[in-house]
């Protein structure tokens, strides 16, 4: 299987540790070509020398940013390739949320090694898992976004503070954000969510075509994911569809019930102000940004941000 591998210099774990060991391993295969990002460089832009190379598997060497990027240009342009690739999406950049249920977790050269040998000798079906990908329409003619996690609300609050608090002072990954999620809960249970200079947040959500409902929101998401970093499961709920969960500002016990919230079963037992469930389409009114996989996004004035999940990728985890 041709193999392309898409490098972001810039990412977090590749600019502060180096890419000597990644250049290596990428040299010792023949067989794979190896893409580098210039600085300002769109990683999307890439979509054409990807479907040239005929790749098969096409692996994104970057954060979660570069990856979204990748993943959106490959399904905007269906047309260059007359199979979709597989897609994985390495760990080396500062969350790594996706790369945790759909890529190298480990970030290591020597994994990416062994799944460059994994596609060699065709060998990749033990290793692949299918996801639907989240759609996002923002309206104003600009080109609908793709991912495998939307957040709103104090999620942007609480990665805006990430990227100014823990991964500024260098701690990356499941650390950093579990020190992040600790620092916001504990406030927000303590002293409101003032106190962890969390929303509030409004927004308007109507769910598979019903009634517009105006909320007053702690935080909402919605993901494609099977696992979340620290390997959180925050939704609950059977059905089809994609998961939204929606936490209420105000929501009562939050501290103790957060346990609950992030890691219990389909079965809850949780009050009003915790609702999760399974959607097939979203309509979304809000001032503030989106975000998904990482980067922020805002819908056009006036309009509102449309979210499904009818697109469906393969992609290869270890």
């Amino acid at each position: 299987m041709r193999t392309v591998l898409v490098s972001n210099p810039t990412s977090t774990r590749n600019r502060r540790r180096g890419m000597a060991d990644i250049e290596a391993v990428a040299a010792a295969r023949p067989g794979v070509r190896h893409l580098r990002l210039e600085p300002g460089e769109r990683a999307g832009g890439t979509v054409g020398r990807i479907a040239e190379a005929g790749a098969g598997l096409v692996v994104v060497n970057s954060g979660d940013g570069t990856f979204q990027d990748v993943l959106t240009a490959v399904l905007e342009r269906g047309d260059l390739f007359p199979r979709p690739p597989l897609l994985c999406h390495m760990a080396r950049g500062g969350a790594n949320m996706t790369a945790r249920d759909c890529g190298i977790a480990s970030g290591r050269a020597s994994d990416l090694a062994r799944l460059f040998a994994a596609a060699e000798a065709d060998a990749l079906a033990p290793l692949t898992v299918e996801r639907r990908v989240l759609r996002l329409d923002l309206g104003g003619g600009r080109r609908p976004e793709r991912g495998l996690f939307l957040g709103l609300g104090g999620i942007v609050d609480g990665m805006k503070r990430f990227r100014g608090g823990a991964a500024a002072r260098g701690l990356e990954g499941a650390l950093g954000h579990a020190l992040t999620v600790a620092g916001l809960l504990g406030r927000a249970a303590f002293g409101g969510p003032a106190a962890a200079r969390i929303g509030p947040h409004e927004l308007t959500v109507a769910i598979d075509g019903g009634k517009p409902a105006r909320r007053r929101l702690l935080l909402a998401l919605a993901t494609t994911l099977e696992r979340l970093m620290l390997g959180f499961r925050p939704f609950w709920g059977g059905g089809e569809g994609f998961r939204w969960t929606e936490i209420d500002t105000g929501a009562r016990g939050l501290l103790r019930r957060t346990p609950r919230v992030l890691y219990g079963g389909d079965r809850r037992r949780l009050p009003e102000g915790y609702r999760s469930l399974r959607a097939a389409r979203l309509e979304l009114r809000l001032d503030g940004p989106i975000a998904l996989d990482g980067e922020l996004f805002r819908p056009a004035p006036g309009e509102p941000a449309r979210v499904t999940a009818a697109e469906r990728v393969r992609f290869v985890r270890l």
